[in-house]
């Protein structure tokens, strides 16, 4: 866990709604699930009230325990000592995982190296007319999908070498989608506007082929393509995660220069229904069976990267916009995966209130504690927090203890639960709270609620708060790295200030008066709107790391 400051501040007299910048939290979950913590068998015990979970900071004394978190009292209660945790990072394996893990380890060097060996890789390659587009390369016209193919044709050699027992398989979308796998298998038709019988068709299709085993059939067939047709991305996007789902932790690679116009999933409809299918339907089911997916769009084209990009911010994939003379996929197939099904859970005691944009089954009247379906685990996965002063309270504690639950299933299956507790210092002074600011995660936190509030066609608001957090980093600098890290931050707002200036002066072009739209409306309007450029840096700014805040 990193926070914004070394203390927490509060202040009773402010108003409930009011976050002190440096109320923030940074939980790099990636690295969490990397670190070893006090491994004990079986389950943790709960606080009967808070469900805060007992740790290193607790006390057992003659079968009670005081909770620290809500002072609820705990009767009754035995615990072995080796059950009680040693650390405030306590890792729990369930008695029925423990033969799966035991066996993990005898394999855990090629594990790591092969990266889940029964995961697949299944690249879904946009043949459409557009993909005909051609560029001068030396003395040679090479078209867009040629470069496509070489990109393609160039990770499955390094899979080869690299990673030979990884399964990989590509799908083709235009006028028709064709799985290339084992046997190859074409769409086409009113299948292409069905999602269940596109779910019962990749049930059907099986790739269990190492690619040390299928690397020539696949590139010989790679080799074959040429641009023609419409775009159904939708369909071919809907049969690839079905056939992925059945080894959790793939990936799907999604390339594309052009807007998807035929069968499911039209960028040619309206906001809501673009939003259901590929934020709804295709990215929950994917996030439920542990495939990432990664979209990759061409610069110069529309490709609506707005709706496309719900799929990799979703799953743990990455968002792209290239040059077609660029095209790389090896972020995609180096990014490891670490997990699937992670639930996070946050507990905090009730004088605080936890502000989380991505725990939407949060109620009002449990604000101390949250829930978070993070779905897949990568190195990169971070979880961001800000924290409130419950209008309720009236006097304030000294310290204030924050805990995270986190379970997940490793790719071998074997589930964890890790328990992290922190115990911060509280302050009412905002001087002493701003001596220890941490830029670095103010900062990211900054950035990724703008986002946020810019994706909600707010951007007002993402100003105003982007402008907040500048004023008071700018008065907390003490040091040249702190310097060095607030001028990083000024550059992202200033392109974040000039991507919104653009589209409101594209509005009064328009002649679109907004402030007559109701919330949803506007929202769906200024979506529809977005360029596949500003639709990339939002998504950019919404996985703001805490390492640095740069985005481009």
């Amino acid at each position: 866990m990193e926070f914004g400051s070394a203390s927490i501040h509060l202040d009773i007299a402010s108003e409930f709604a009011f976050v002190f910048p440096t109320n923030c939290c940074t939980l790099k979950i990636g690295e969490l699930v990397q670190t070893k913590g006090h491994k004990i068998t079986g389950d943790p015990l709960f606080c009967s009230s808070c469900k805060a979970a007992f740790n290193s900071e607790s006390t057992l004394e003659k079968g009670v325990w005081n909770c620290e978190f809500c002072s609820f009292e705990n009767k009754d209660l035995i615990l072995e000592p080796e059950e009680k945790p040693k650390t405030n990072h306590a890792e729990y394996v369930q008695a029925s995982d423990q033969n799966n893990d035991a066996e993990a380890k005898v394999n855990e060097k090629e594990t790591e190296l092969d990266d889940n060996n029964e995961a697949l890789v299944l690249f879904v390659i946009d043949t459409s007319g557009s993909m005909g587009e051609t560029y001068k390369i030396d003395k040679s016209w090479v078209s867009r999908l040629e470069l496509v193919q070489s990109a393609i044709s160039g990770q499955i050699d390094y899979m080869v070498k690299n990673t030979p027992k990884k399964k990989v398989g590509f799908i083709t979308f235009a006028k028709e989608v064709t799985v290339y796998g084992q046997k190859v298998l074409k769409l086409s038709g009113p299948i292409l506007n069905d999602y269940v019988k596109l779910l019962e068709s990749g049930q059907e299709i099986i790739i269990e082929e190492s690619v040390n085993q299928s690397h020539e059939r696949l590139k010989s067939e790679l080799n074959k393509l040429v641009p023609d047709g419409a775009t159904a991305l939708g369909p071919a996007v809907t049969i690839a995660m079905v056939i992925a789902a059945k080894h959790p932790g793939s990936k799907l690679i999604i390339c594309t220069d052009g807007v998807a116009n035929l069968g499911l999933g039209s960028l040619e409809g309206k906001h809501e229904q673009m939003e259901a299918f590929y934020h709804g339907k295709v990215a929950h089911y994917a996030k439920k069976h542990g495939v990432v997916m990664n979209v990759i769009s061409i610069a110069g084209s529309d490709t609506r990267l707005e709706y496309l990009g719900m799929l990799s911010d979703a799953t743990g994939g990455n968002v792209d916009l290239v040059q077609a003379t660029n095209v790389d996929f090896s972020n995609a197939i180096r990014t490891v995966i670490l997990g699937t099904n992670c639930h996070a859970k946050v507990v905090v005691p009730s004088l605080l209130k936890i502000i989380c944009q991505e725990a939407r089954d949060r109620s009002s009247q449990n604000a101390s504690r949250i829930s978070v379906n993070l779905g897949n685990i990568t190195d990169k996965t971070e979880l961001t927090l800000e924290f409130s002063v419950n209008e309720k309270i009236t006097t304030l504690p000294k310290s204030v203890y924050i805990q995270l639950q986190l379970t997940y299933r490793k790719t071998n299956g074997s589930k964890v639960l890790k328990t992290i507790t922190r115990c911060l210092p509280a302050s009412q002074d905002p001087e002493t709270v701003l001596q220890s600011v941490d830029i670095r995660v103010v900062s990211a936190n900054a950035a990724q609620q703008c986002s946020r509030l810019a994706k909600q066609g707010l951007y007002k608001e993402a100003r105003s708060k982007a402008l907040t957090t500048q004023n008071l980093l700018q008065s907390s600098i003490r040091t040249d790295e702190q310097k060095a890290l607030f001028a990083l931050f000024q550059e992202t707002v200033e392109t974040v200030f000039k991507q919104l200036d653009d589209a409101e002066a594209a509005e009064r072009k328009a002649n679109v008066d907004v402030s007559s739209l109701n919330t949803n409306d506007l929202k769906s309007y200024r979506a529809a709107k977005r360029s596949d450029t500003s639709a990339k840096m939002m998504y950019d700014l919404k996985d703001a790391k805490s390492k640095a805040c740069e985005i481009m």
